[in-house]
């Protein structure tokens, strides 16, 4: 019999993708009409962007 070395589980992916989820819908629920909301690489955006950012570095603003 081989002994196995003890299994450490990290949910913290799990417990990231599920605040940046509440974040949105929480924005929604306050009226925001669009998002970006980035939990240390979990990412997640809604509305409507017409006009990219030109940088690319997350200095552009979302738009109507």
């Amino acid at each position: 019999m081989i002994p196995h070395a003890p299994v450490h589980i990290d949910l913290g992916g799990i417990a990231k993708g599920y605040a940046v989820d509440r974040a949105l819908m929480a924005l929604r629920t306050a009226g925001c009409r669009g998002a970006l909301v980035n939990a240390g690489g979990d990412l997640a955006v809604f509305g409507n962007r017409k006009h990219p950012s030109s940088s690319g570095t997350g200095g552009g603003r979302l738009r109507d």
